[in-house]
């Protein structure tokens, strides 16, 4: 585990309770999808899996991630709460970048479910700022056809600050020769 947010990978990350689990020593891990007729979630359930090095400290928690097309992502918390393994533990969320995020704990120090807490009692809400729009640029050129018919133009664009590449094409067409 580490601190949120952090550059060093992984990164683009929702750590409910990072640390070292190990089902092989029991527990499971359940994944399903619900719905309510009107909203889905996929949820990711850790049911009684104990920390790496001791089989006795186990840890029920679920991550909700909505996919009805808006932002929906919150972690759950049951009884059953360890400290983490050996105290490594965090609990929030990270950007793609590493660059932003929210942790409410890390390795002793923050706010984090612990076995005193009810079940279903303590919740954790992902959020994220959407990102402000950029600046816009306009190139401008000319283009003479030669030959009648339908044409397409693509510029692409690569960029530090988004993955990938922009592509915007548009199209025409010419209806007489050229001189």
């Amino acid at each position: 585990n580490q601190p949120i947010p952090s550059a060093n990978i992984p990164n683009n990350i929702l750590a409910p309770y990072w640390t070292d689990l190990d089902v092989s020593k029991g527990g499971r891990v359940l994944v399903n999808t619900l719905t309510d007729g009107v909203n889905s979630w996929i949820v990711v359930e850790w049911e009684s899996v104990p920390v790496w090095s001791d089989a006795g400290n186990t840890n029920s928690f679920q991550v909700w991630i909505g996919y009805s097309g808006f932002e929906d992502i919150s972690f759950t918390y049951g009884e059953d709460l360890s400290g983490g393994d050996g105290g490594a533990l965090t609990v929030g969320a990270e950007n793609k970048y590493g660059s932003s995020g929210g942790q409410i704990y890390f390795n002793g120090v923050g706010d984090i479910p612990t076995p005193s807490f009810p079940a279903g009692d303590y919740e954790v809400d992902v959020f994220s700022t959407p990102g402000t729009p950029g600046e816009s640029y306009v190139v401008t050129y000319s283009a003479y056809g030669k030959v009648a018919g339908e044409w397409t133009n693509c510029a692409e664009m690569t960029s530090s600050l988004f993955e990938g590449t922009a592509v915007s094409c548009f199209s025409g067409e010419i209806t007489t020769g050229a001189e």
